[in-house]
């Protein structure tokens, strides 16, 4: 349902089946196991004990649970919840279940450090449910929140599940992000375009997971707060959500693959829900750079392909600048494990004589990249040079499919207009232009140039080829009146797409403004 905070969802769901008042996200604490005031005790063997996983299980579990592969057949609230994908204006449509796993894997141990009963335990066998002073329950930390006022304390069959299990706490948690997330933007603020697939953009989902509230506000900590290593140092000096963030950074134990998900410091004025839920004004573009979990993250399991190459002559001088590659979607822009090989130009390993290739985006959330190259002396608007990629770690979609390196290796298509390399005076009326390709004779025209000797125009009699030969890219301007030997001036064409080449892929609509000073003889 686009556009919808799941909470009205949740409420409705709570009235008929009693089996989501424990979907509120707890309070941050250091987790302990002496709460026997609590719906599900943990002091007596009334409830039964929890089993504490080993975290090989747990890793398993909350992968599937980020994926929405964890009780998928079961329906609500146990199967995760679709997803809203968009800015605050788009309408935010649902998509495939998904939340990060590496972040629900970082929540989960700043929680309660990979555990669903108390700390006394062992792995592998069971023991006393772990239960917070607030009341929430197990790996997640999965709070009671009304049940007590529903039912006199008398704990629900979902309550207990969630208290005593660990793939259904862990499914509970990951269903509680997800509300977090579908909150916005009518209770939250949003980060970038709301792409789920981007680590960052779940940065207020994550603090909303602890309460979106001033407690947690960055602009309330100090400037100089050390980033939190997953180590319990440090543990109160930065807010909930660079807690989680700070795991993500630096796993714990080595449970998981760090990732270095970028998060602002500080943040527009903390705007809550206190009579009003306008937190537009804490909307924040994507921090950059952008990382994904990688692996088809939100049901995205196909990588990005190349649909063309063409050239590029960026300051249309007449000498290529580089191969602009286009994919079938947006990329990421990430360079720092790819290589190309442009042979003739560029090399993408420095074996060879040849520079190395650089990498540009190409535009602003685009689906190309430049793979540039320094120009040549001589003008090449006319190459069409191979282009393959070697090599790729890093350069992917949204949801971190990452780009198959294309060994074959294509032409570049002819993207580049002619343009004019060379002018000078090779007689007192004459100038003789060079241009950086073979041109279509049939689009000359004396017209389309325009000739400024010592800061005034010259009257253009004609434009003709050199020579009777084939080779068009040479011309001679005749004007009406001499100038001294040596003089210098300008000659430029008059507009875009006057003069076009005679490629079979150039068909003159990106042709050149070039202008050129004239050498004197």
């Amino acid at each position: 349902m686009a556009g919808v905070s799941m909470r009205p969802i949740i409420v409705g769901l709570l009235a008929l089946t009693w089996a989501v008042v424990f979907l509120v996200a707890r309070a941050g604490f250091a987790p302990v196991s002496e709460a026997g005031h609590c719906d599900v005790d943990h002091t007596t063997y009334l409830d039964g004990w929890a089993h504490q996983p080993y975290t090989s299980d747990l890793q398993d579990f909350l992968t599937r649970a980020g994926n929405g592969n964890l009780y998928s057949s079961e329906g609500y609230p146990w199967a995760l919840s679709q997803v809203e994908k968009g800015n605050r204006t788009s309408g935010r449509p649902l998509v495939a279940p998904f939340v990060p796993p590496t972040i629900l894997k970082a929540a989960a141990y700043v929680e309660s450090s990979w555990r669903q009963a108390d700390y006394d335990t062992a792995r592998g066998v069971s023991g006393p449910i772990l239960v917070s002073p607030d009341c929430g329950y197990g790996v997640m930390q999965i709070t009671a929140a009304l049940v007590w006022s529903m039912d006199n304390g008398t704990a629900t069959e979902p309550e207990r599940l969630v208290a005593k299990n660990y793939g259904r706490n862990v499914a509970a948690g990951a269903q509680v992000m997800v509300a977090k997330w579908n909150d916005a933007p009518q209770y939250r603020p949003i980060v970038g375009d709301g792409n789920p697939n981007y680590l960052e953009d779940w940065y207020y989902a994550i603090w909303s997971y602890n309460g979106f509230s001033s407690v947690n506000d960055p602009n309330g900590f100090s400037s100089s707060r050390p980033e939190y290593k997953c180590d319990g140092v440090n543990y109160t000096a930065v807010p909930y959500q660079e807690r989680v963030i700070g795991c993500v950074r630096n796993p714990a134990e080595g449970l998981w693959n760090a990732i270095q998900m970028s998060y602002r410091r500080t943040l527009p004025a903390f705007t809550g829900c206190s009579g009003s839920c306008n937190t537009s004004s804490m909307d924040i573009p994507t921090p950059t750079p952008i990382h994904t979990e990688g692996g088809g993250g939100g049901g995205d399991t196909t990588p990005p392909v190349v649909v063309a190459r063409r050239t590029y002559d960026g300051n249309s001088n007449g000498h290529l600048d580089g191969i602009i590659v286009s994919f079938n979607e947006v990329v990421n822009d990430q360079f720092g494990g790819v290589r190309f090989d442009v042979p003739g130009y560029c090399d993408g390993d420095g074996s060879t004589p040849q520079p190395a290739c650089g990498y540009k985006a190409n535009g602003s959330g685009n689906a190309s990249i430049l793979v540039t190259f320094p120009q040549k002396e001589a003008g090449d608007t006319d190459e069409q040079p191979f282009v393959r990629m070697v090599s790729n770690s890093t350069l992917g979609d949204g949801a971190g499919n990452k780009v198959h390196v294309d060994s074959f290796g294509n032409r570049a298509a002819d993207a580049a207009g002619p343009a004019i390399i060379k002018a000078q005076t090779v007689a007192d009326n004459l100038v003789q232009l060079t241009f950086s390709e073979v041109i279509k004779t049939s689009s000359v025209r004396k017209d389309d140039f325009k000739l400024v000797i010592r800061g005034l125009n010259r009257q253009i009699l004609r434009v003709y080829k050199v020579g009777s030969g084939a080779d068009t890219r040479y011309w001679r301007i005749k004007v009406s009146d001499d100038w001294t030997k040596g003089a210098t001036g300008k000659v430029n064409l008059r507009g875009r797409d006057v003069i076009v080449d005679v490629s079979p892929l150039q068909i003159g609509n990106d042709q050149t403004w070039e202008k050129a000073v004239i050498a004197g003889y």
